[in-house]
């Protein structure tokens, strides 16, 4: 049994030795500070790139990111300008420097302009936000990011997979931005903060664990809407029904948005909206040059088709038969004579379907032709009897 006395001495000397551990730990950061924040890449007010060596090429008005841009942070200047990640990420070393409490890499796109897109964008490693956007009419489209925080006005937020996003700030020392007129459309997201008023968000996903806010109100703000009267957002944690099949709950979903209140999100959606239709629509145009309403006195008539963006799938289905999947321009042979009708079909890359329309031709093959030679029992006589005399002549000579 270990005496009273010697316990106390063992744990002073644990003490001691911990101690003198967290001394040295502390001597070592100080001996091995953490790296400085990431460099910024800027897109100057007057469409320069600073430095000229980075990953983005300028064509135009349009900025192409050509590489990974790893450890670095950017910020656009320049108002009325597209920047195209093309599938690149923009990645940061976001930490906190706890010795001087400071954020390393606090944001990762910073736009300070108007009128800018962004795209195919992938941004992550950063302290606070992936974009933050100070200015308006900007359109953020089709990226993968941790966070988006809006500090303009009509802003368009389109199609990204994301986090957070932030509309308006939400820190009472920052107070007095402004976020209103927003447009928050086909986007997968956990959470929403809203600190502004006048903003629309509807048709996103929102996937959060059961008992989450998937929207948080900082006050009370007017204007918001979260639907376009008759569509509004998915909640994964909704638990409502759907009686009649339409798609949309058959009641709202009511939930707290923030230590006080409860709001009511009308026309909850009972499955995740397809982002892709979100981001297009519109199916493809599709116009026939050949055939035309005309007769044609030929069997094999050409199948020739325009159609407005890239396809997946086309067919055609003639005089209402099933579809007949083809690649490309074509010719439709060994038609029958009579009147034909020919519809085109295709599939676009969000699976919109277009049909042109449907065109009515008449084909007239000419009938062949056959002669008819009748020759009479005498005249074959004939023949055969002036051969023989010539070969007989032939002979005696």
């Amino acid at each position: 049994m270990i005496k009273k006395a010697t316990l106390t001495k063992f744990l002073v000397v644990v003490a001691l030795l911990m101690t003198a551990i967290l001394v040295q730990s502390i001597d070592l950061v100080k001996a091995d500070p953490m790296p400085p924040g990431s460099p910024s890449v800027i897109i100057e007010s007057d469409g320069s790139i600073n430095p000229s060596t980075a990953s983005i090429n300028k064509t135009g008005n349009l900025y192409t990111v050509t590489n990974d841009l790893i450890n670095y942070s950017l910020v656009i200047e320049c108002s009325n300008i597209t920047l195209d990640g093309a599938g690149h990420a923009l990645q940061g070393q976001g930490f906190f420097e706890w010795s001087d409490y400071v954020l390393i890499d606090p944001v990762g796109l910073t736009i300070e302009a108007n009128g800018v897109t962004v795209k195919n964008m992938n941004i992550h490693g950063y302290a606070e936000h992936s974009i933050e956007a100070r200015g308006s009419q900007i359109v953020i489209t089709k990226n993968t990011v941790e966070n988006i925080w809006l500090l303009g006005n009509y802003n368009n937020v389109t199609g990204n997979i994301c986090g957070s996003i932030c509309l308006g700030n939400i820190f009472e020392e920052q107070a007095g931005n402004h976020s209103a007129y927003n447009l928050v459309i086909g986007n997968n997201l956990s959470c929403l903060s809203i600190d502004s008023g006048y903003n629309s968000v509807y048709l996103n996903n929102f996937f959060t664990a059961k008992y989450v806010i998937p929207i948080w109100f900082d006050a009370s703000f007017q204007g918001n809407v979260f639907d376009n009267g008759s569509v509004g957002n998915y909640y994964s944690n909704y638990e409502g029904t759907d009686g009649n099949g339409d798609g949309i709950g058959d009641t709202p979903y009511v939930t707290r948005v923030n230590a006080a209140e409860y709001y009511t999100f009308n026309y909850p959606l009972m499955k995740p909206v397809d982002i892709m239709k979100v981001l297009d629509p519109y199916p493809p145009a599709l116009s026939v040059l050949s055939p035309q309403n005309s007769t044609y006195y030929n069997g094999n008539v050409s199948l020739t088709f325009t159609a407005n963006k890239p396809t997946l799938w086309i067919g055609y289905s003639l005089d209402g038969q099933a579809n007949v999947t083809i690649n490309g321009n074509c010719t439709l042979t060994e038609l029958s004579n009579g009147l034909h009708n020919i519809t085109v079909y295709a599939n676009d890359t969000s699976d919109n379907v277009g049909r042109s329309e449907t065109i009515s031709f008449n084909v007239e093959k000419p009938e062949p032709v056959y002669f008819a030679v009748v020759v009479s029992a005498a005249a074959v006589s004939a023949v055969v009897a002036s051969v023989s005399i010539v070969y007989f002549k032939k002979r005696k000579h």
